[in-house]
């Protein structure tokens, strides 16, 4: 089984990538929505999740998204501090849940498996793919579109880009690079354009389970 890793900046239309992959055929699991589950369905997450940052679940036990962004989000040490503690408790829950996936879609013969990750490179995943494809667009359009989205101020939203890898390393660092500053329609052509010559091209020889 082919894998794939699939990242990007905030605002940059990565999951609408993942979506246009998946209109193709392609399994795509995205990390967003998997750490969600984790700190949902985990007892042992929920437990660290919960002594970290405080009350962020309902009294249904449904995660409260946005009482998280305002606690890990921000710029003072705290809001880093926490933001920090809150990747350690996720991301090794988030990964054992991606392996038992891969294991899973490995054994039902599925071609190409794609992950979806923000952090991929922030927390040197490139290696446990045979091939990264990263989608990037310009400042503006970015900063744009999260203010579409969210309803957060452009002033947070340069903050959130600010935090991140700067683009032009995840540029330089990735097999393939998908431009999103036009139509959908141009999105869409490029998307099939990469996935087609990734389709083609070989299993790599070094890849270890993410």
């Amino acid at each position: 089984m082919k894998t794939i890793g699939l990242t990007g900046g905030i605002g940059t239309g990565k999951s609408t990538v993942a979506a246009l992959l998946r209109e193709r055929g392609w399994t795509v699991l995205s990390s967003d929505d998997t750490a969600h589950a984790v700190m949902t369905d985990s007892p042992e997450v929920r437990r660290a999740v919960e002594q970290l940052l405080g009350p962020v679940y309902d009294a249904n036990g449904a995660l409260q998204r946005k009482t998280v962004a305002q606690a890990i989000f921000g710029d003072s040490e705290e809001h880093h501090r926490r933001k920090r503690e809150l990747e350690r408790i996720v991301h090794p829950a988030v990964l054992d849940r991606h392996q038992q996936e891969l294991q899973r879609l490995a054994e039902a013969n599925t071609a190409v498996a794609c992950i979806e990750s923000a952090l991929l490179y922030e927390v040197g995943l490139e290696d446990a793919f045979d091939y990264v494809i990263v989608v990037d667009a310009n400042d503006e359009s970015r900063i744009q579109r999260v203010i579409n989205r969210s309803g957060l101020s452009r002033a947070d939203v340069e903050a959130r880009i600010a935090e991140q890898m700067p683009m032009s390393e995840k540029r330089s660092a990735a097999d393939f690079v998908i431009t999103n500053d036009g139509s959908l329609d141009e999105l869409r052509k490029a998307t099939n354009l990469v996935a087609m010559i990734v389709e083609a091209l070989p299993e790599s020889d070094t890849t270890e389970a993410p």
